[in-house]
């Protein structure tokens, strides 16, 4: 993958991390300006064939959708994201980093809990950002 598109996806990633780690949401105008520099890559100098675009952009839209019908389980934004790095590293390495993410964040909540649990004896429920799991699963990609 060219030097470029890794630095565009981190950055994605790195910008989405702070928003979702502050406000919990993110929005939609800067992902969607990511995706069209995906796009008119893929048009202009194809870096895999269309299925790996198109389903690298299915799978974070199918979390999108999801997100609408069942909101609580997985953040519209996730789901705007995740769409957006298919787009730019294909259906396979968006599954990774998908599955790499999901296990950080289970990691992450358990450990959450646990510090919870030592500091007041009981475990709060909370929302728990996942994009900077999913920018933690890119940079072990990376590496």
């Amino acid at each position: 993958m060219e030097l470029w598109i890794k630095g565009l996806l981190l950055a994605l990633l790195m910008i989405g991390s702070v928003e979702d780690w502050r406000n919990h949401s993110i929005h939609t105008w800067y992902p969607m300006a990511f995706f069209s520099g995906a796009l008119l890559r893929q048009v202009l100098c194809p870096a895999f064939s269309m299925w790996m675009f198109v389903g690298g952009i299915a799978l974070g839209g199918a979390f999108f959708v999801l997100s609408k019908i069942k909101s609580g389980v997985l953040g519209a934004g996730d789901g705007l994201v995740l769409g957006v790095c298919g787009a730019y590293i294909g259906v396979w390495g968006v599954t990774t980093m998908f599955i790499r993410g999901i296990f950080l964040a289970a990691i992450w909540g358990v450990l959450r809990l646990a510090l919870q649990w030592i500091q007041s004896g009981r475990c709060v429920n909370g929302e728990m950002p996942f994009i900077p799991c999913l920018l933690a699963a890119y940079l072990t990609m990376l590496w």
